[in-house]
């Protein structure tokens, strides 16, 4: 990215990395808006406090542990 010819300014190496910086800012909202929803999708299931922490002891993934909410 960074080519001799391009010196001092290299001009395809800004492009490149503000293209990066904004995949991550695009794909960062993205998983929020994720998490997000999946954590309202959970809040209107019907489940018992006492559950949700038996479950939280467990070895279960979150997708497993449908008590689990992400921290956002």
């Amino acid at each position: 990215m960074f080519l001799p010819n391009e010196a001092p300014r290299y001009i395809t190496a800004i492009k490149a990395i503000a293209g990066i910086y904004g995949a991550c800012i695009l794909f960062s909202a993205l998983l929020g808006a994720i998490m997000w929803n999946e954590n309202r999708r959970r809040s209107k299931l019907d489940l018992s406090s006492h559950a949700v922490d038996e479950q939280g002891f467990s070895d279960f993934t979150d997708l497993e542990n449908k008590g689990f909410k992400y921290k956002l």
